[in-house]
């Protein structure tokens, strides 16, 4: 068994949204028409795929993002979030033409959100972003997406990691389109904080991904990113 030392995280490339979180807390969300005063706001860098990006960077891997942000406020900001937790933003393109992906997001006195995303630059991922995945598949052990990019640019680039042997890891949210259902060969995962998928590399081997929690696809609802930040 290896030591400490020479366990590696794995190579992770993740293709997907990168958002600007804008957040209220307030003892409850307006009805319609009505203006209330909140309590609290704070902006929270964040996307589904950007936080897939950082928790597995946290959790040890080398971690690749690709996706788009917008020539705006929210751009370089987001770009900073994750180069500040270890991850590599080189495929992260810059679209002088859409805003940065947004969420805005209450929060009520009980916890409960209400989001309204609006995903901006995302929804420019195309052909670039696709090379960008092809350029670095030698080279991750793992491509990870998401629902918040056009789904045929994750199809196709799901298509590619599978020519290479690349593990690919679906988080099928945000929820309300069946388009997973393209993806041939699912495998279905309910994730809990127990029983999780645990990434690792030794010196001279290629990476193994052993997972745990299979269901079948009454669990497809449930079903979760391995690397979850929050």
């Amino acid at each position: 068994m290896p030591s400490r030392d020479e366990v590696e995280g794995p190579n992770v490339l993740v293709l997907g949204g990168i958002n600007m979180g804008l957040v209220t807390k307030a003892a409850r969300g307006p009805e319609p028409g009505e203006t209330l005063r909140g309590e609290r706001f704070y902006t929270s860098p964040g996307g589904k795929g950007a936080t897939q990006a950082v928790a597995a960077a946290r959790m040890g891997g080398r971690v690749r993002m690709v996706g788009r942000v917008g020539d705006d406020l929210f751009g370089p900001v987001l770009l900073e979030a994750l180069r500040s937790n270890q991850v590599d933003v080189e495929g992260v393109a810059v679209d002088p033409d859409c805003a940065s992906g947004a969420g805005v997001i209450i929060v009520d006195e009980t916890g409960q959100n209400r989001v309204l995303a609006t995903y901006g630059a995302n929804l420019q991922c195309d052909d670039m972003q696709l090379a960008q995945v092809e350029a670095s598949l030698d080279w991750a052990d793992v491509l990870m997406l998401q629902m918040e990019i056009p789904f045929d640019v994750s199809l196709a680039a799901a298509a590619l990691a599978a020519e290479r042997n690349v593990t690919v890891l679906l988080d099928p949210a945000p929820p309300g389109s069946d388009s997973a259902g393209r993806l041939p060969g699912l495998r279905y995962h309910h994730t809990q904080p127990t029983r999780r998928t645990v990434p690792y590399r030794s010196r001279g081997q290629r990476s193994r991904i052993r997972e745990a929690g299979c269901t079948d696809s009454e669990g497809a609802r449930d079903a979760d990113c391995h690397c979850k930040d929050r």
